[in-house]
C-alpha cells in the first residue's frame, strides 16, 4: 500500500471512531418529551439557516474532536438519564454517527435530530434509534431562501420523511421553528397539509425561537408567546395533524390535541 492509500485509510479509521462535538448538556428535560436525557451537541452542518440558535456549530472545523468510546462512556456515568438527544449541527454529516447510536442504544433511549438532506443516513439511522426529529424548516417552495441551501435538497427532506413515516418501530416527531415575521401562519398551514396529505404518523411540533446565545441575524427578533403557539398548534389540528404539539424554554413540550 502506498504512503497516500495508507494515510488515507488512516483518517477513514479515525472518522469512524471519532466525534467532531460542540458541547454536552449533561441533563435536561426538554429535549425529549417526558424523558430525562443528555444533549451532545455535533458540530459542523450543510445548512445554513437564516434564524440558527447554533449558529458556531454550523463550520466544518468548528467544534473537538472525541473518540467515540470516551464520549459514550462520559454518558454512561450519568445515573439521572434514561436517554440522549444528538443534535447539532448536522448530526447526519459525522461518520462516526451510527457507531456512537449503536453503543448508545445499549443503555439508553437514543434520539437524534437531523435536516434529513441525506436520505441514505437517515434510513440507515431508523435501524439504531428509538427516536427521530426531522426539522421541516418552512413550506417548501421556501426552503432555500430559509436554509441558503441548494434548493434540490427539498426533495433530499422529502425523501427522508418517506423513510421515517413508514419506520413504525421509531418514534417520529417533525419540528418547525416559529420565528415572527420569517416562520409563521403561512409555514405552519403548508406544513400541516403535507402532513395530513401523507398520513402522519408522528407529532408535530412547533418550538419557540429564542434571540438570545448563537443567533446572528435575529437578535432583534421576539421569541414568539407561548400562546401565539398554542394558536397555531390550533389551526394544525383544525388541518387534520393528529398529535400536535408546543416546545417552549420555560416548560418543554406541551402536547395541544
Amino acid at each position: 500500500m502506498s504512503s497516500v492509500r495508507a494515510l488515507k485509510a488512516c483518517l477513514v479509521r479515525k472518522m469512524n471512531y471519532y466525534l467532531k462535538i460542540g458541547g454536552l448538556i449533561e441533563l435536561s428535560t426538554v429535549d425529549i418529551p417526558m424523558r430525562a436525557c443528555s444533549v451532545v451537541f455535533l458540530a459542523g452542518c450543510n445548512f445554513d439557516c437564516v434564524y440558527c440558535q447554533n449558529s458556531s456549530l454550523i463550520p466544518a472545523d468548528s467544534g473537538d474532536l472525541i473518540e467515540l468510546t470516551k464520549l459514550v462512556s462520559e454518558i454512561s456515568k450519568n445515573m439521572l438519564i434514561d436517554s440522549v438527544s444528538i443534535t447539532g449541527g448536522e448530526p447526519i454529516l459525522q461518520p462516526a454517527l451510527i457507531s456512537l447510536c449503536q453503543e448508545l442504544k445499549k443503555k439508553f433511549y437514543v434520539s437524534v435530530d437531523t435536516n434529513g438532506s441525506i436520505p441514505k443516513i437517515v434510513e440507515t439511522l431508523t435501524s439504531v434509534v428509538n427516536r427521530i426529529a426531522l426539522d421541516i424548516k418552512c413550506e417548501f417552495n421556501r426552503y432555500a431562501d430559509i436554509t441558503r441551501a441548494p434548493s434540490h435538497l427539498v426533495g433530499a427532506v422529502k425523501e427522508s420523511f418517506n423513510i421515517i413515516n413508514s419506520a413504525i418501530t421509531v418514534d417520529f416527531e417533525i419540528r418547525t421553528t416559529v420565528v415572527p415575521g420569517l416562520i409563521g401562519e403561512l409555514d405552519v398551514s403548508a406544513i400541516s397539509r403535507f402532513l395530513t396529505a401523507q398520513n402522519f404518523r408522528g407529532i408535530y411540533v412547533l418550538q419557540q425561537f429564542w434571540n438570545e446565545g448563537d443567533v446572528r441575524e435575529l437578535k432583534t427578533v421576539d421569541t414568539p408567546t407561548r400562546n401565539e403557539l398554542i394558536k397555531l398548534a390550533k389551526m394544525a389540528i383544525d388541518l387534520g395533524v393528529q398529535e400536535v404539539a408546543i416546545r417552549t424554554r420555560s416548560r418543554g413540550y406541551e402536547f395541544i390535541s
